[in-house]
């Protein structure tokens, strides 16, 4: 799907078949996130190319062991777009998953920061809820198709799933300027923790269930 075409494309469940475009997508989407930064190092210090390369293997790790086994990413056209959620009881990952997505975060990180990142990502997951809640990991889009609403309606076709089971959502964002347009859909501030090793911040939200949710 061409950007200037948006109305031609429509969200729906993706595939593994979209994993090449969505990763690549949500890699320059991302591109001038903290979580980049945080994960692949500041940006100049290699090509743009070789930069979203890494952060696609991210995005890939995501989609291969946390969110595409459980059915609940969401993508636009050609994969322009995309949000990952994970299902209640579902965020915490096992043994194998965790084993299954060290390489990716190794493409991603690079040895020498591995250690650190990883030690840094215990203190968010100490920080995640343990009440049943709907985890939204990822929402992003290609620069090239941002400003048609492709991000609300990522964002909606999860909200739709969690609202008919009447559960809270969760997320995480280390992008301030991210946190009113999450506000907008009902989520709420509830802190915000400064991560060692690197100086970068995360904030932690919340959306209450359905009954008290204001969309």
């Amino acid at each position: 799907m061409q950007p200037g075409q948006p109305k031609s494309a429509s969200i729906r469940l993706a595939t593994e078949r979209d994993i090449p475009v969505l990763t690549a997508s949500l890699a320059r989407a991302f591109a001038d996130d903290g979580m980049t930064d945080w994960v692949c190092g500041p940006r100049g210090l290699e090509s743009d190319e070789r930069r979203n390369r890494r952060t696609a293997s991210l995005f890939e790790g995501y989609l291969r062991c946390l969110s595409l086994p459980h059915g609940m990413v969401y993508t636009v056209g050609d994969g322009i777009g995309g949000s990952l959620w994970s299902p209640p009881g579902t965020w915490q990952m096992g043994l194998l998953s965790q084993a299954r997505l060290v390489p990716y975060f190794v493409r991603a990180a690079g040895m020498s920061r591995l250690l650190t990142r990883f030690l840094a990502a215990q203190k968010i997951l100490d920080r995640h809820p343990h009440a049943p809640h709907f985890y939204l990991q990822v929402l992003g889009v290609d620069p090239s198709a941002q400003g048609h609403g492709w991000g609300a309606q990522l964002l909606n076709a999860g909200l739709e799933v969690v609202d008919k089971a009447a559960m809270p959502a969760y997320l995480e964002t280390m992008n301030e300027t991210n946190i009113p347009f999450y506000q907008r859909y009902g989520f709420r501030l509830t802190g915000e923790l400064a991560l060692p090793y690197s100086g970068h911040r995360v904030w932690f939200m919340w959306r209450d269930a359905a009954t008290s949710a204001a969309r």
